[in-house]
């Protein structure tokens, strides 16, 4: 593709000596290859102009930069005005933009994104479209399921992704808009059917310093754009702060009445999952789903009932895609083949979703509720001693763990949990988080429930730097197998 095609629409649009073909677009230089171009975006902990010589070594005949520099001859730098916002618009203009050809939905929120996302999927393709989907876990189109590393890619790999799903007959997408995302304009240029949210908590404060930075870049994702629907959270003081000033929208609640749509009567059981009324201007409908425990799997599908419905999906689908839908791996899953006691597996790892889940959980257990946890290191530390006093509050036992720790030491990140226990202190407490499962499945009996908070869907514990393979599932399995031979 020529470069001044690429460009068009950016900072760099006009520059005269685009003139030349480009035959591939890195932001990585280690993928940079013959006649590419080359973006040295610069990040939190490293710049990509400390990469532009590895780039040109590798084939790169064309630079990106915000800052100039010295170049080969051969070589051709353009200056960025803002490269974040350059990145998405040379995306979409590399990949043809494809994006133009989908429905987005875009799901921000600090707590239940993944489980909106997947829900609002499930839905589209039961009534009959053909839609793909980007979460903190995969990225999925037809028959295609790939890893993730980001909850919301680059700009380059979320254009890349998207081309990705209009060559196999997409026509819609749904993917997470994380705080990160918004703030470094990721989705930049892009046009929604919804920007909905779930919920805003405290989280990233790593990242954004103050709880109220954090809230308004969560918040800009759903009002910068007033020719665009916004599907509200009634029930969160972010989303009624918005809906004030919002003229197109649609509002969900549990407990507000005031919302356009408001789930009612909601029950649980073991044997027959959740269920509820559903109330939208003035209609009543009856949802089932068997496979989700806990309120705050209402909320989740409210948020993607709110959007599917402004889709104009009939009530139907919806009914038959909630009733169907299971829940993404390590978002509240349950583990098969242990009859005696119950365990869940939880992505749970913030002192709200910690709360909510083992609210959830408790009318479950016959017995007594058991909870492992741990907090990540190098992350927001005032959450640790909160989450130490919900832990101790609502569950019976209280395993003390490693969870990613990365450069901080364990022990003092189980210190500062400590700190918000108070006398009660944990029943058991190891930096080895496969001790510690060892010791809940052994400790179990007759009618416990067991959460295992924090990891969900991961496959990895990070320390130090180095992420060793370890998988929550894999963990209990031998627990159990372990348990099994000796009794």
């Amino acid at each position: 593709m020529r470069l001044e095609d690429i460009f068009q629409g950016s900072s760099l649009r006009n520059e005269t000596c685009a003139q030349f073909d480009i035959k591939d677009v890195q932001t990585d230089s280690r993928q940079a290859s013959d006649g590419s171009l080359f973006i040295a975006v610069p990040g939190l902990t490293q710049n990509g102009c400390d990469y532009v010589q590895d780039a040109i070594s590798r084939g790169a005949i064309a630079i990106v930069s915000e800052i100039a520099m010295r170049v080969p001859e051969k070589v051709h730098l353009f200056l960025s005005k803002n490269i974040r916002l350059d990145i998405p618009v040379i995306a979409a203009n590399w990949t043809q933009r494809a994006h133009q050809k989908l429905a987005l939905y875009g799901v921000t929120g600090t707590k239940g994104k993944t489980t909106s996302v997947m829900m609002l999927h499930a839905i589209l393709n039961k009534a009959g479209k053909e839609s793909g989907y980007i979460t903190t876990i995969e990225r999925h189109w037809k028959n295609k399921t790939l890893p993730s590393s980001l909850t919301t890619p680059g700009p380059l790999e979320l254009h890349r992704d998207f081309a990705s799903m209009v060559r196999v007959g997409c026509d819609s997408c749904v993917f997470e808009v994380s705080s990160h995302g918004i703030d470094q304009r990721r989705h930049h240029g892009l046009r929604f059917e919804s920007r909905i949210m779930t919920n805003v908590q405290s989280d990233h404060l790593d990242y954004h310093n103050t709880l109220e930075a954090y809230r308004e870049t969560k918040a800009s994702f759903l009002t910068e754009a007033e020719d665009e629907y916004s599907v509200l959270n009634l029930d969160d003081s972010i989303g009624m702060r918005i809906s004030k000033k919002k003229k197109k929208k649609s509002t969900y609640a549990v407990f507000d009445r005031s919302a356009d749509l408001v789930a009612t009567n909601i029950s649980q059981s073991p044997e027959k999952g959740l269920s509820w009324e559903m109330i939208y201007h003035g209609k009543k409908w009856e949802m089932c789903a068997p496979n989700l425990f806990g309120l705050f799997m209402v909320e989740n599908a409210l948020a993607a009932i709110g959007a599917a419905l402004i889709a104009n999906i009939e009530y139907q689908a919806i009914r038959e895609a909630l009733y169907d839908f299971v829940p993404p791996l390590g978002r509240l899953t349950r583990i098969e083949g242990i009859d005696l006691f119950s365990v869940y597996i939880d992505y749970a790892h913030t002192s709200d979703s910690l709360e909510k889940t083992l609210i959830a959980l408790k009318p479950l257990a016959k017995n007594k509720m058991r909870l492992v946890f741990g907090c990540g290191g190098n992350r927001d530390k005032t959450k640790r001693s909160e989450m130490g006093r919900i832990a101790v509050s609502l569950a019976d036992y209280v395993y003390l763990t490693s969870d990613n720790s990365r450069w901080e030491e364990t022990s003092s990140i189980l210190e500062d949990i400590k700190k918000g226990m108070g006398s009660n202190g944990p029943f058991f407490c190891s930096e080895d988080r496969q001790t510690v499962i060892n010791q809940v499945i052994e400790d179990g009996q007759e009618g416990d429930v067991i959460l295992i908070a924090g990891k969900g869907h991961e496959t990895y514990q990070e320390m130090k730097g180095i992420r060793f393979p370890f998988s929550d599932w894999d963990a209990v399995k031998k627990a159990w197998i372990k348990r099994k031979r000796t009794k």
